[in-house]
C-alpha cells in the first residue's frame, strides 16, 4: 500500500474511533430499547471493523491508531448530538444521519481508491453494507417511535 493509501486508512481508523466513542456514550443515554440495541450494534460493527483493519495498519505503521480524526470537528458534532439526546431533542437522529452518511461516503471513496490494497477494499465493502443496514434500521426505528 502506498504511503498516501496508508495515511488515508489511518485517518479512517481514527474516524472509526470517534464513532466508537460516540456510540459508547450514546448507549448510556438512550432510553428506547430498540434504539439502544441499534447503537450497540453500530458500536460492535465499528469495533469489529477496526479489528479487521488492524493487521494492515500495524504492518504498515507499526501500531494501531487510537487517535481521532479532525478531532475538533468530529468531537463538536458528536457532542452536539449527545447534548440533543440529553435534552430529549428529537432532531438528534437527523444530525446523526448526516454524520453516518458522511462516514458511508468515506468508505465508498476508500473502496474505490487504487492506493488501498484490494483485501482492505473488500473489508470496507462488506462493512459498508453492515453500516448502511444499521443506519436504515435506525431510521425505521426512529420513524416508528416518532
Amino acid at each position: 500500500m502506498s504511503k498516501n493509501g496508508i495515511s488515508k486508512l489511518v485517518e479512517f481508523v481514527n474516524t472509526l474511533n470517534d464513532g466508537v466513542r460516540f456510540f459508547h456514550q450514546a448507549t448510556e443515554l438512550i432510553i428506547n430499547q430498540d434504539q439502544m440495541k441499534l447503537f450497540e450494534k453500530n458500536l460492535r460493527i465499528r469495533g469489529d471493523l477496526i479489528k479487521e483493519l488492524k493487521p494492515y495498519v500495524v504492518t504498515q505503521t507499526g501500531g494501531l491508531e487510537s487517535g481521532h480524526a479532525n478531532k475538533e470537528k468530529n468531537n463538536l458534532r458528536y457532542a452536539q448530538i449527545i447534548t440533543m439526546i440529553r435534552a430529549a431533542d428529537s432532531n438528534w437522529i437527523s444530525k446523526l444521519e448526516e454524520i453516518e452518511d458522511q462516514s458511508l461516503e468515506k468508505i465508498t471513496e476508500l473502496m474505490h481508491d487504487e492506493e488501498i490494497i484490494p483485501v482492505v477494499r473488500d473489508i470496507l465493502k462488506v462493512n459498508h453494507r453492515k453500516i448502511r443496514k444499521c443506519l436504515d434500521e435506525m431510521m425505521r426505528t426512529e420513524i416508528a417511535t416518532s
